[in-house]
């Protein structure tokens, strides 16, 4: 099978990424490669920074109302064309298409929100701090933000930061996940239909090689993460070093706990939800169920042993998938 290399975006066009070589992008559920993802070097990065960096100036100055027009139409876009996201995403991800259109509702949320940015980015003012002092609060833009994507939700967890920052006049680069790039690289490409001004919002592919480059910038401003616990340290140490603002976001694998007085039949369901949903992904995922009581263990043990047995695992995007059809 002949699979294309995906490009990145850098200063409002598409380009070929200057790389030290490039990976297979795999189908879980087939094994099949979808896609090559570059491995983009630090110059490359580089040049993204660069360019987010050149339209800084002028999109913080855009008049917030201007700002959020753009959002508005990629809103637009992307409902359009939900359906082809979703089915992208279960490709190279693996989770169900429910869940895939699940994520896509997060991505509007966001962006809805973030719309609302001409009243939610208004300062503050106190009248009498303190004797013959008051105080003001003005939010304002700093520049070139950054961030390193998961590959649980490839099209959820950018959209928790991108809208923002853009809407408040901040410009952005997004390192996809190696594992699961082609969805925000499709997602750009509408980014790329509403016309927003070049630079305000690029895309790097890469491996660690791209999440260092953001580290190691003095352009960038602030970092965002969500991954292993880890790599949320190793950030969160090098940002503090270097003054840069971060959110470092790490595992958060849960305990399931079943007390003797719960609904035990309604517990068990949501316990196979949470531990196979979303190919047991999520971070509300649990890897551990605690039991209240002997008898309670046992009633838990047998029932989930049960519900686990009529679990389909397919690729959900066959025909012949319940999933395929919801």
């Amino acid at each position: 099978m002949t699979v294309g290399l995906l490009k990145n975006y850098i200063g409002g066009a598409w380009v070929d990424a200057e790389s030290s070589g490039a990976i297979d992008v795999e189908n879980p559920s087939t094994g099949e490669p979808v896609a090559k993802v570059p491995l983009s070097t630090t110059a490359e990065v580089n040049r993204a920074i660069a360019a987010a960096h050149a339209a800084y100036p002028a999109w913080s100055k855009t008049p917030v109302a201007r700002r959020v027009g753009y959002l508005y139409h990629l809103a637009q876009l992307l409902r359009q064309n939900e359906e082809k996201i979703a089915r992208t995403l279960v490709e190279e991800m693996g989770k169900s298409l429910p869940d895939a259109r699940a994520e896509m509702k997060r991505v509007f949320e966001n962006i809805e929100v973030a719309c609302g940015m001409p009243v939610l980015q208004q300062g503050d003012k106190l009248i009498g701090a303190s004797f013959e002092i008051d105080g003001e609060v003005l939010r304002v833009p700093l520049g070139v933000f950054a961030m390193i994507a998961p590959f649980n939700f490839p099209a959820m967890v950018p959209f928790w930061f991108v809208p923002y920052a853009i809407a408040t006049g901040n410009t952005y680069v997004v390192k996809a996940s190696k594992q699961v790039p082609c969805t925000m690289q499709l997602i750009t490409q509408y980014i790329h239909e509403t016309g927003l001004p070049p630079g305000v919002f690029n895309l790097a592919n890469g491996d660690k090689t791209v999440s260092n480059a953001f580290m190691d910038s003095p352009l960038v401003k602030g970092i965002s993460l969500v991954g292993s616990t880890p790599t949320c340290r190793i950030v969160a140490e090098r940002c503090a070093k270097t003054n840069k603002r971060f959110q470092a976001m790490g595992g958060a694998k849960n305990h399931l706990v079943a007390m003797p007085d719960a609904k035990i039949e309604k517990v068990v369901g949501n316990m196979v939800t949470s531990c196979y949903g979303c190919a047991g992904q999520r971070c509300m995922a649990s890897s551990a169920i605690v039991c209240v009581g002997d008898e309670t263990y046992r009633d838990v043990r047998r029932r989930f042993v049960e519900a686990s047995k009529k679990v389909i695992v397919a690729d959900p995007l066959d025909p012949r998938s319940p999933t395929s059809r919801w």
